[in-house]
């Protein structure tokens, strides 16, 4: 709780709102693990220095890795994506060089 209360949260409510999401599919250790505080030197207890995954996520199949892996970035790449161009679909497509429908498909997947 400490360490939540400490984040400057700067992505405000969709950054905690993110962080949730892995806490309650990761659980606590894992999910504090994986990130860490922006202006932080140091990445959270538990990770070696420079190292992005989870500790915990060494135990896995590479298979099962590179897929958490792949829905946290394009998660946070179409929350990006779609904020930077004011939830305009058809721009925010264009932008990242794929097709409308490929874009409004993956809104639905991720549920944003």
């Amino acid at each position: 709780m400490t360490e939540l209360e400490t984040r400057p949260w700067l992505g405000n409510v969709r950054e905690l709102r993110n962080f949730i999401e892995r806490l309650t599919t990761l659980g606590a250790g894992e999910a504090l693990a994986g990130t860490s505080s922006p202006d932080a030197a140091e990445p959270s207890s538990g990770s070696e220095p420079g190292r992005l995954l989870p500790a915990a996520w060494l135990d896995l199949p590479l298979r099962e890795v590179r897929e958490r892996c792949t829905i946290q970035m394009e998660r946070e790449y179409l929350q990006a994506l779609l904020e930077r161009h004011g939830h305009n679909v058809s721009a925010a497509a264009q932008s990242a060089g794929v097709d409308r429908t490929y874009l409004h498909r993956l809104v639905r997947k991720y549920q944003i």
